[in-house]
């Protein structure tokens, strides 16, 4: 999968398709994060599919802190001829879902733990009858 078709992914995963808002730069970066992070937990033989999912999902929740994390309040309006600020309509602010960064978190975690080998996991023991001589 391409880098572009990988960035418009997790931009439909965090419904951010404004570039304006979220920098595809910012969104690569934290593909790059998530694939080193993604990488050094999965087991092996996951399948591809699950792990690029799991690479995904991870940046999108990495991605949408950044977002989040980025002040943006603008009040649209304009300058009249002696230089007052004159508003033309309510404050545009971002929306920072706390929920939905808890959605996404709990996604990617699901995901972490399908792709892991689990050490919890009780090694499995075949028995073996035999005779002692």
């Amino acid at each position: 999968m391409s880098d572009a078709a990988r960035i418009l992914s997790v931009r439909r995963m965090i419904n951010i398709t404004d570039t304006a808002e979220l920098a595809d730069v910012v969104i690569d970066e934290h593909l790059t994060r998530a694939d080193i992070e993604i990488g050094a937990i999965a087991g092996s033989g996951v399948d591809a599919t699950l792990l690029e999912l799991a690479k995904k999902t991870l940046a999108a929740y990495f991605a949408y802190q950044a977002y989040c994390d980025r002040v943006y309040h603008e009040k649209p309006g304009v300058y009249n001829s002696t230089g007052d600020f004159v508003p033309i309509g309510p404050t545009i602010e971002r929306d920072q879902n706390e929920a939905k960064l808890n959605k996404l978190w709990a996604d990617a975690k699901r995901l972490m733990d399908l792709i892991t080998d689990s050490p919890d996991e009780k090694p499995m023991y075949t028995p073996v009858f035999a005779f002692v001589r």
